[in-house]
Formats: structure tokens, sequence, C-alpha cells
């Protein structure tokens, strides 16, 4: 419109022009203009006219559609159906009509397709060309409603007297500003939980409504905070967390709260952020496993409780997926599980989402393929982008099942344990690209050697983790584990009182997660 009217002036200058007649048929066949894009057109056509002062009239062709044929550009023409039923184009124009009050813009900016119309001290109108675009917008008032072409309110600011982000799209959008806040109906964090490392600052994300449930835009500033903790600092809904501890971060707004559960881990450490010690919040879906006879439950061994798949399948392979939101931190250098398997081979895998939505997966490695029936651990770098919104979350572990023949014809079932979800971080800064887990573990011969009550044993690890010692006899049998728990790096000693064996020799075995060493001993009475 605004190319046409500059031809047009090429030939009057600066004299009056009248437009006295365009329309957009909304006809079925081209230029397909739907019904809605239609009403867009119109009131962009009005508002656009209204900036041009050597515009003096704009009639628009016409009221009523002339007939009722759809494929007949001449009969689709009108604001109103041939039966005088309103199309969204009158409806567009009525509001147009009664909020501007057809009167011309005191201001109008119209840079990079952005088109934003001033008319009175309490209303501004704006839309974009084409696609959708954020801009700045002071609002000079500390409440703002925000209508769509039709009138409906779309949403409501609240701010400090101060700029708002407005966006924009095809439609014009009528901003109103208000005297008196909106009713706040609900307020709530998007977020409820927070794993944290001393100085990351997080940006909570909240949303809030009105009794009808339109989207209320509050400003942090305009919201009442506190943190129940000592060792953090809320700036508006920023929050840094400075030392280890767990806090609560509260926010209010017009009566209605909300709270946020934060914990700041230690820096660098191990944090288990899963110990399988209860199912609640676990769910086993698959395509491949019956499900009559797959499930989920707990096992204990010793002291230790771990989460017990037992499953069933036909065919090649089998995937199962266990959901449960799991709270990590994607600063950690890693992440790692234990588990106990079978005869079969495994893969093992975590996908994981921020708090946008963004999906990351974990392939872990390696494949648990020469611990049957005994503990090891995978695990990858967590590699995930530092730019990841928090908090980020395992959505599910993934587990595929491969059996060791193909040939078997009644169906595969078994049990596998998981234990421990942990991230780790260590004192080096970033993440590993290339993933390996040490294995230089030592262990000395205990002494003294043979002995008939107590000896000890010298072992050394180079990085912390969880070590096992067993003790077995010549047939490979088990007869006890006197240490199955994490240790720090470094040199370590274990004293042994052993009473009540038979003579003999015994094995005993050191065990981390990807490695083990066997040396004998000789028990006498």
């Amino acid at each position: 419109m605004i190319s046409y009217l500059n031809s047009v002036k090429s030939y009057v200058g600066e004299k009056p022009i009248y437009l006295s007649e365009f329309g957009y048929p909304t006809h079925d066949g081209w230029p397909n203009i739907t019904l809605e894009r239609q009403a867009q057109y119109i009131n962009r056509m009005f508002l656009i006219c209204q900036t041009d002062p050597q515009v003096r009239s704009a009639i628009y062709y016409d009221l009523k559609n002339d007939g009722t044929v759809l494929t007949e550009p001449e009969h689709n023409f009108g604001l109103l159906e041939f039966d005088k039923e309103p199309k969204l184009s009158y409806l567009a124009l009525k509001q147009y009509i009664s909020e501007t009050r057809a009167q011309r813009p005191v201001d109008s900016k119209i840079e990079n397709d952005i088109y934003f119309l001033t008319y009175f001290d309490t209303l501004s109108i704006g839309w974009i060309y084409s696609g959708t675009k954020n801009i700045k917008y002071h609002t000079g008032t500390d409440y703002l409603r925000i209508e769509n072409m039709y009138g409906d309110t779309v949403e409501y600011h609240m701010t400090a007297n101060d700029s708002i982000t407005l966006t924009l799209n095809e439609n014009p959008r009528y901003c109103i500003k208000q005297t008196s806040s909106p009713e706040v109906e609900t307020f709530n964090f998007d977020h409820h939980d927070y794993l944290l490392y001393p100085d990351e600052e997080i940006k909570l994300s909240y949303h809030t409504a009105d009794p009808e449930g339109i989207a209320i835009i509050a400003d942090p500033s305009c919201i009442s905070w506190s943190y129940t903790g000592s060792y953090g600092n809320i700036n508006g809904n920023l929050f840094t967390g400075s030392a280890s501890e767990d806090g609560m971060i509260i926010a209010e707004l017009d009566g209605k709260a909300d709270t946020v559960n934060v914990r700041i881990l230690e820096d660098p450490s191990i944090y288990t952020v899963e110990d399988f010690t209860d199912t609640a919040g676990f769910v086993l879906q698959s395509y491949y496993l019956n499900m009559d006879s797959s499930s989920l439950s707990l096992a204990s061994e010793g002291l230790d409780t771990m989460l017990a798949l037992d499953y069933e399948y036909g065919g090649s392979t089998a995937i199962a997926y266990i959901y449960k939101n799991i709270y990590i931190n994607h600063h950690a250098d890693s992440i790692l599980i234990d588990i106990i398997t079978d005869e079969k081979e495994y893969d093992l895998r975590v996908y994981c989402k921020d708090g946008k939505g963004s999906p990351y997966t974990l392939y872990m490695k390696p494949r648990p393929t020469e611990w049957t029936n005994s503990r090891g651990t995978c695990g990858c770098p967590l590699e995930i982008l530092n730019s990841a919104i928090p908090p980020v979350r395992v959505q599910k572990i993934y587990i595929k099942l491969r059996p060791g023949s193909t040939d078997q014809i009644a169906p595969y079932t078994g049990r596998i344990y998981l234990d421990d979800l942990r991230i780790k971080k260590s004192s080096v800064v970033g993440t590993q690209s290339n993933y390996t887990l040490p294995t230089d573990i030592r262990l000395s011969q205990n002494y003294p050697n043979p002995f008939n009550s107590n000896t000890r044993v010298n072992f050394y690890i180079p990085y912390d983790d969880r070590i096992r010692l067993d003790i077995y006899n010549l047939r490979g049998e088990l007869i006890t584990t006197p240490l199955n728990t994490y240790l720090g790096s470094g040199d370590h000693n274990l004293s042994l009182e052993l009473k009540g064996l038979p003579s003999g020799v015994y094995i005993y075995r050191l065990s981390s997660t990807h490695n083990q060493i066997n040396k004998k001993f000789v028990y006498l009475k």
C-alpha cells in the first residue's frame, strides 16, 4: 500500500488522495485470501492510510458479499456474508474504529518492516510486515493490556514504569495503558528444584494469570523475593549461591506465592542424584518387552538397596525405557551409574532435557559384558551445552538388551540391577573431550600371611570411586564382603578379622568401577 501511494504521489504531487474502493475477496481461488488474512489486510490498510496526511478518504468495497458462489471473487469482497453474518474483517474493523475513534495517530514509526502507531496517551498499535519480532516498548505506565485485532485481551504486562519486550506479528496488536493492576489469580514457578554449584547463576522463570486464565507478564521488580538459606543472593529473578547448603526461594505477587527448592553442591564433588532405594516415580515402558512378565522392583544386597529390572522378551533384541525426572547439573564433568548384569550384553543411554526442553543423549560406556553377576560402573561426559537452560533433568534411562544367541526359541528372561546415579565434578574447569576411566588401582599382599586371626590389606586408588573387597574360596564361592563403599583417591588399608574359617587358601579380590585385582592368602587355625 505504501509503495502504491508513493506511485500515485509521483503523478499528483501534493494533491489530496481519495481511495474510492479497495477490497480483498475471500473466494476459493487465487490469491487465496483467508477470512483471517482479509481481516488483517483491512485492518492494516486503514491504519497505513491514517499515517499519510495526503490520504483524505479510504472506502472499502464492499459491505456485504454480493452472492453465495464460493469460486466467484465478486461474490466474496464483503465485510459481511451474503446473509449479513459478520466476517472476521467486520470484527477487526469494529475494533479499529472503537479504539482509534477514527482519528489519525499523533506519531507513527515505520522501520525495518515494523509499524508502530501512537494515538493517545493510552493507545498504541503495532505489527510487523511478515513473521514475528520482539521490540522494546517503553510503557510509561505500570500496567498494560494487549488486545488482538478483534478486541480480545491476550495478555497483561506489569512493569515498574519501564520498558517491556513486546512480541509483534502480522496481526495488529493494540497496546492499552491501564491505571490499575490486573487481578492476579495464579503465580507459579516453571521449575521447583535446582542443583547448583557455588557461584552458578540461574534465572528463575515463572508464569502468572488472571481469573480468566489470561497471561500476566510481570517484571521481576514487581515481585517480592526472599531466600531462606545463608549462602545465597537473589537479585530479582537471578539467584546465585556461594557455598554448599539447602535453601528455598520464596516469591510473592499480590498475595499469591510459590517456592523453589535449591541445593548448592560442594565443588568439586561426587553427588548421588538417584540412589534407587524407592520405586516411586519410576515408570517402565517398552514396545519389545512382555509387559505382563516385566517389571521394576527393589532388591537388596547386604545393606545396599537397588532398582531391579525383570524382563522377558522374544526376538533378537529389546529396548526398555525407565522414566523418571531426576535433576542433575550440566556443569559437572561426568555422569556415572552402577549396574549388575546377567550374562547378556547391554547398551545403556541416558536421555536428558534442559529447562527449555532441549534434548541431550548421553551414551554410557563401556558395555557391561564382563561384569556378570558383579557390580560395574558405566560413565560418560555430560556433553551438555554450557548454554543449556537449568534445571537439567534425566528424563529416561535407555537399556538395550542383546541376547547371547539369536537362535533361541523360548523367550529371553533375566534381571539387571541399577544403583547410584551420580554426577561428578573435578577441580578442572570444563568438561572432558575424551573421556577415559582410570584403571591403575594397586593391591598389596596382605600381612601377615599366613595368619590365623587378623591380617591387614593395603591398596591404592587414583580417583574417587566405589571400592569393593570380596573374599572367595577356591571353588569361587563368595565367603564375605568386608568392604563395599565410596572412597577417596589415595592409599588405604583395611584390617580383616576372619575367625571361623576352615584352614586353607582363599582369594581376595579388590574391585573398582573398571578393574579388579586378585591375590591369595593362607588362613591357618
